[in-house]
């Protein structure tokens, strides 16, 4: 197995290691674009868009993340299938149902 690290909305730290190596089959994102989404639209789309350089041809990107709604942006320019929707367990009966989201997302082509 074979991974980087580098700042996911400017992939240039790892480009050389992209053309060596062809890109990755999958990128796997624990809540990054949760964090991400903090920065606003401009950020999301920037890591989509440095995730999509990352990816070989017909790779994939698996995201987990706690939102209903972290894809829904204009240009995005991936397609977005919600592959599972898991609650999260309450300790209190009064807590609001919270969910884990895994999406899968495909670049346009």
């Amino acid at each position: 197995m074979r991974y980087a690290v580098a700042d996911v909305t400017d992939t240039s730290e790892v480009e050389e290691l992209l053309e060596r190596e062809g890109g990755f089959d999958v990128v796997l994102d624990k809540s990054t674009m949760d964090a991400v989404s903090c920065g606003g639209e401009e950020e999301v789309l920037a890591m989509a868009e440095g995730v999509k350089r990352c990816l070989k041809e017909g790779g994939f990107w698996i995201s987990l993340s706690y939102s209903q709604w972290r894809f829904d942006v204009v240009g995005l320019g991936f397609d977005v299938q919600v592959l599972e929707r898991i609650p999260v367990p309450k300790e209190k009966e009064t807590e609001p149902d919270m969910w884990y989201w895994c999406y899968a997302l495909r670049p346009k082509t």
